[in-house]
């Protein structure tokens, strides 16, 4: 959009070269995410550091619902031990856990409960290590709520097991204190999950080794030449190469 005073062949040539310009720089500006089984290869593969994966299709602070199960069950799958994920907005999950109490085991529900793109809800035997009533993270303005926090354990076989958050109010994660005032250890973890697209990145990635964007299935998919669009003109990059030519 160019305005140019009393001149609108001026402003339109701007407006061409402009978005000429924008359009030559497509491929070198986009950066398509990790697809999630080379993710979990990848992590699989690390044997120093810490890997931080980015669940950035269900990125709450994008209008995702924060609960999916893609990303957890496949590295659950893959057998990944010492890892940390969250924050799952599970209400269901959250009351069950908060009526238990710190110290309870029990057959635990967790996320895949909002809709298709939410996957399968996923049954794990779980402890109660922490609940936080008035949670909180450090986010971009100050003090972002997260209501209700809970901690999780999922014991699997050695080391730390699979530590879980879960909150009553929906959040991305912007910082460690997400985790870290609930009592969750992020040191010398194989694997972090935030489900956040980038806001996470300035105070998690001094933790990380590696930080990969994950391409799961969700709300917020990267696969922008996949989306379902019913209204709109198909003829769109990268649906199609150059759309201009």
């Amino acid at each position: 959009w160019v305005i140019a005073d009393g001149d609108e062949g001026r402003a339109a040539a701007l407006a061409a070269q402009l978005g000429a310009e924008f359009q030559a720089l497509r491929h070198d500006s986009h950066q398509p995410p990790t697809p999630l089984a080379e993710a979990v290869a990848r992590v699989v593969a690390a044997r120093d550091g810490t890997c931080l994966l980015a669940d950035v299709a269900d990125n709450p602070g994008g209008g995702a619902m924060s609960d999916s199960s893609f990303v957890l069950r496949a590295l659950l799958d893959a057998g990944i031990n010492d890892l940390v994920i969250g924050a799952f907005w599970d209400p269901g999950a959250s009351a069950l856990c908060r009526s238990a109490g710190v110290g309870a085991r029990l057959a635990l529900r967790l996320g895949g409960k909002c809709g298709p793109m939410s996957g399968d809800p996923i049954d794990l035997d779980v402890t109660v290590m922490a609940i936080v009533d008035d949670h909180w993270q450090h986010g971009l303005a100050g003090r972002d709520p997260l209501g209700t926090g809970i901690w999780v354990r999922c014991e699997r076989g050695g080391g730390q097991g699979v530590d879980i958050v879960i909150n009553s109010l929906r959040s991305q994660p912007f910082s460690p204190s997400l985790f870290e005032g609930l009592g969750i250890d992020l040191a010398g973890r194989r694997a972090i999950v935030v489900k956040s697209t980038q806001h996470f990145h300035a105070a998690f990635s001094p933790l990380a080794s590696e930080v990969i964007y994950v391409g799961s299935p969700g709300t917020l998919t990267q696969a922008f030449e996949a989306l379902p669009f019913v209204r709109r003109d198909p003829h769109y990059w990268p649906r199609v190469e150059n759309p201009w030519s």
